[in-house]
């Protein structure tokens, strides 16, 4: 049974909790998590919502911490102060979930800013919440967040939440009386705190992901647990409660959200959370700017590209700030893209003519981290060179059996792979025996607007591309490289189809070269 990463992640915090605990918990995964071990093998778990509700038992997901459903299924309500000063802060709650923008070796948090001077930081971030107190007197601490050099950092830039501070001594140093960050539950597996050094090391590993995997991933030199285990994959059972409690939210947001979704809203623990992709990680809220890397993409005003003359703009662009619409979307349920859609051979009544191809890759950050979960869409020409599209009228013919779009999302290790047919070149009328050499279209949405991409990709060997003034409107020749798949002979099936494999890298040096309205 397929899974996303989200549902690895939220199952694996459910499985963490007991019969019987008390629970302090917040919107998004957490809720997730917390009401799935309600309905499986938790029955009796408290769970404690800060609006002030004390064992609230929802038949379904709450939209927020003042859900109506917590108050009318809870066994008590009481006032935001009593929770913190009567339940919270004296011990009473066994644990309690926390998101971060950073996390360091030791545990520390930081939902504060990203930078080294707090009054003009690169990003600000939502702040502490609730989260100093939940990490100061929990009994124990589980954090959940994606797993990147950008989140997991040798130390913070700021300590909004103390875990382990500087190692052995500092809880009780302070008078934390809480035993900290036991856990932390990421999109690769699970780290925990070393009994002897507070170090965060590395315990369980999700099926698929290796140790380079987490090493790659990780801002220190992680150690391995002597107990390090591959943790098992949702069960059927786990997948359909969790499911079951994705569709019981309204229609309008179930259907948006699909499985492994959460809901908007702000946390209880400090750290936002969304629709789809959940802030939880610098990764997600400290974003690269607009202004891209001088000479590696094609300017908005190449003179060979006779109509970008038209549509650049003429006066110097206004780079936006990045606000809460910049990094909390789009979002795409998973149940709206299917298998097939990612076959564009099968999708008609016969069979397409032309050469079949696979085309495979990794979608990933400027890091090297995978992006999941990500839509990409494809849109390309037939074998003979012309696209099912009304303005396209060159003398080629058109295949009643290939529409020539496609779509896919990205699986837990950032991997795509469509089936097509291998475009072919076309005419255009920029300039006088003016030729397109083959290309197919890549529409990415990473995980918010700021890392859209709209790109090419290119085959390998092409003898058009020294006359093509879109490829040549790159001025980096590396960048252009970056645009052409490799031929794979290990992914080509034998007697069916070629292979090619082309990574994509949202953002940094080594991006994928940006569009920039190259071509039709």
């Amino acid at each position: 049974m397929t899974y996303s990463s989200d549902e690895m992640m939220t199952v694996t915090a459910a499985r963490t909790l007991r019969n019987g605990m008390t629970c302090f918990v917040g919107i998004g995964l957490p809720s997730e998590a917390a009401n799935l071990a309600r309905a499986t093998h938790a029955p009796d778990l408290v769970l404690i919502y800060e609006s002030g509700t004390i064992g609230a038992k929802p038949a379904a997901l709450p939209l927020s911490i003042g859900d109506g459903i917590l108050a009318e299924t809870a066994d008590a309500v009481v006032s935001v102060p009593e929770i913190f000063n009567y339940w919270l802060q004296p011990g009473r709650i066994d644990v309690g979930f926390l998101g971060a923008a950073q996390i360091d070796r030791y545990g520390n948090i930081n939902t504060t800013v990203i930078g080294d001077d707090y009054r003009r930081p690169r990003v600000r971030l939502p702040g502490a919440g609730g989260a100093p107190e939940i990490a100061a007197a929990c009994r124990e601490v589980i954090v959940v967040l994606r797993q990147s050099r950008r989140t997991f950092v040798k130390r913070v830039d700021f300590i909004t939440s103390v875990g382990f501070g500087d190692g052995p001594g500092t809880r009780q140093r302070l008078g934390l009386t809480g035993a900290g960050p036991r856990k932390v539950i990421t999109d690769l597996g699970v780290l925990e705190a070393d009994p002897q050094t507070d170090e965060l090391v590395l315990a369980g590993i999700y099926p698929g992901i290796s140790v380079l995997d987490v090493r790659e991933r990780t801002g220190w030199d992680i150690r391995l647990s002597d107990d390090l285990a591959e943790i098992p994959p949702p069960s059927g059972a786990e997948l359909a409660a969790l499911r079951s409690l994705i569709a019981s939210m309204p229609a309008s947001v179930a259907a948006d959200a699909g499985p492994g979704a959460t809901t908007a809203g702000p946390s209880a623990e400090g750290a936002p959370t969304m629709k789809a992709e959940r802030i939880q990680t610098a990764e997600d809220l400290r974003l690269p700017g607009y202004e891209r890397p001088a000479g590696v993409h094609p300017p908005l005003n190449s003179p060979s590209y006779r109509s970008s003359l038209l549509r650049a703009p003429r006066q110097p662009l206004v780079p936006l700030p990045h606000w809460l619409t910049e990094v909390t979307g789009p979002l795409f349920g998973h149940d709206r893209v299917t298998a097939a859609d990612a076959d564009l051979t099968t999708r008609h009544a016969g069979e397409p003519i032309g050469e079949r191809i696979i085309v495979t890759g990794r979608v990933l950050d400027s890091d090297g981290g995978a992006v999941s979960d990500t839509l990409i869409e494809i849109w390309q020409a037939n074998a003979a060179g012309r696209y099912a599209h009304r303005v396209d009228d060159h003398p080629a013919p058109l295949d009643p059996n290939f529409d020539g779009g496609g779509r896919c999302v990205t699986d837990a290790q950032g991997r795509y792979r469509f089936v097509t047919i291998k475009p072919g070149a076309y005419p255009w009328r920029n300039h006088p025996n003016a030729w397109r050499p083959a290309h197919i279209h890549f529409s990415l949405f990473g995980r918010a607007f700021t890392q859209r991409l709209i790109t090419q990709m290119y085959f390998p060997g092409d003898p058009l591309f020294d006359y093509d003034p879109i490829f040549n409107s790159i001025p980096d020749k590396q960048a252009r490289t970056r645009l052409i798949a490799r031929f794979d002979i290990d992914l080509t099936e034998p007697g069916w189809a070629l292979g090619f494999r082309w990574d994509i890298v949202l953002r940094g040096l080594d991006a994928t070269v940006f569009e920039s309205g190259l071509g039709r």
